[in-house]
């Protein structure tokens, strides 16, 4: 949303539009369960058409959270805030630390069925890492 279009709403308007942000936000920051995924990932991609001060403060929470990551950081994308590029950087170390422990369990453990969703896991990690990686290039030109 631009700053020309909050001038001109109504009290009221602003008013919805704000408390839109804070449900959204409150969907976003909720621990995951199977169920509530999709509402997160929408809640992310939606925060991320809204824009906005709070909006990009729970998209960076949502970073570590491993199930909502990816959809955060496209929408810290599409918001444009360049302020963002650390904190991904910052989720980015995380998530590379996360998976050198996963692969580290992985095999002491020497167990085939923890290795399938270890690898799993590990994957999905590092495809979020690429996905912020193309986010923080995409704000930094």
């Amino acid at each position: 949303m631009s700053i020309f279009t909050k001038l001109f709403k109504s009290d009221e308007e602003q008013s919805s539009t704000d408390d839109e942000v804070k449900r959204l936000i409150a969907i976003v920051s909720t621990k995951t369960t199977g169920s509530n995924l999709p509402d997160q990932v929408n809640a992310a991609n939606e925060l991320g058409k809204i824009g906005g001060t709070q909006a990009t403060k729970a998209l960076i929470l949502a970073l570590e959270n491993d199930n909502v990551r990816r959809a955060a950081a496209e929408a810290l994308g599409k918001i444009g805030d360049s302020k963002v590029i650390e904190p991904m950087k910052k989720a980015i170390k995380n998530v590379q630390s996360k998976i050198s422990q996963m692969k580290a369990e992985k095999e002491s453990l020497n167990d085939p069925e923890f290795g399938e969703l270890t690898d799993d896991q590990i994957n999905e990690m590092e495809e979020d890492i690429r996905v912020i990686e193309n986010v923080i290039r995409t704000l930094s030109s």
